[in-house]
């Protein structure tokens, strides 16, 4: 019969497994932060991410196929309450694109990003194209190895408490090299490194030069809108998409209304300029300041000033 343990040793015992917890816990997060790719630029909220569009480029079949596999069998590391939609405008149905963000033990990316590469042929760094058949040699031997199958993943609304399906993945299922299953680590703020994403974006003048421009506060956004409807005559070039949002109170909460309407995106202090998106794609630059420079219409996002580092 085992004696019963002393009571230095079941603290100590207690201590031990203490240390083991918390180191387990210190475990999960990387040694290196999470590499982020695939993030892409908002035209109603301009950022210093790239726009896809000037990333397209050729792909062999056969590597495009094994990186939209790959991208296809993340594992989830983050969800959140909203769809993504496409930047192309191709008419894919948000739900499709995903609602969260997968990864690999490595690189970090949204869920959307295998249809930019299938349906889009949007180019991805050499770097994570190697990292993708590093993978694919591993799996048939030692490092991380994949099952395959169709999953379902489903989380946990964090508001309601409730069980939530977000969509379902079908290919395979990363494993670490003891076979255990890859999971999301508890801790993933501050995890996920974009600054390589932005660099290589940027030296491939995908990245629009935003600076100095930037998105005024709310308050000060309301204001300059109202100054834009009084500013603006019926012999202004712009008048159209102003006189089209400037109607009957009930008209313009209507959906279709607010749809028409221009939406002020960007702005400067020091020249007191505005940047509006206009229902059509095109971009108004309108000055508030004095002297007044005349407005000016560009195409669109393609057609404003790109960075080229």
């Amino acid at each position: 019969m085992r004696k019963p343990a002393k009571a230095g040793q079941r603290r100590k015992a207690a201590g031990s497994k203490q240390t083991a917890t918390q180191l387990g816990r210190k475990a999960i997060v990387p040694a290196k932060p999470f590499k982020a790719i695939g993030y892409w630029f908002t035209e109603l909220a301009p950022s210093e991410y790239p726009r896809p569009q000037a990333l397209v480029g050729r792909w062999a079949l056969a590597q495009r196929a094994a990186v939209v596999k790959h991208l296809r069998s993340g594992v989830v590391f983050e969800r959140y309450r909203g769809f993504s939609y496409c930047r192309f405008g191709c008419g894919i149905e948000p739900r499709e694109l995903g609602n969260c963000d997968l990864f690999d033990g490595t690189w970090v990316w949204p869920s959307g990003l295998a249809h930019y590469v299938e349906a889009h042929n949007v180019r991805l760094p050499d770097e994570f194209v190697e990292h993708v058949k590093q993978m694919a040699r591993s799996a048939t031997g030692t490092g991380t190895r994949r099952d395959t199958g169709t999953r379902r993943d489903t989380g946990t609304d964090k508001v309601t408490g409730r069980s939530t399906d977000t969509f379902t993945v079908t290919g395979t299922d990363t494993r670490t090299a003891t076979g255990m299953p890859l999971k999301r680590p508890r801790q993933r703020e501050g995890t996920v490194d974009v600054a390589p994403w932005l660099a290589w974006a940027r030296s491939r003048g995908a990245v629009p030069a935003i600076a100095p421009w930037q998105l005024p506060p709310w308050e000060a956004r309301c204001q300059l809108e109202a100054q834009a409807v009084q500013m603006i005559d019926s012999k202004h070039p712009l008048s159209p998409y102003w006189s089209a949002s400037n109607r009957s109170k009930q008209a313009r909460a209507s959906q279709a209304a607010q749809q028409q309407r221009p939406v002020l995106v960007l702005g400067r202090r020091d020249t007191g300029a505005a940047v509006f998106a206009l229902p059509d794609g095109q971009l108004a630059i309108v000055a508030f300041g004095k002297p007044r420079a005349p407005s000016k219409l560009l195409a669109g996002w393609h057609a404003w000033p790109m960075l080229r580092r």
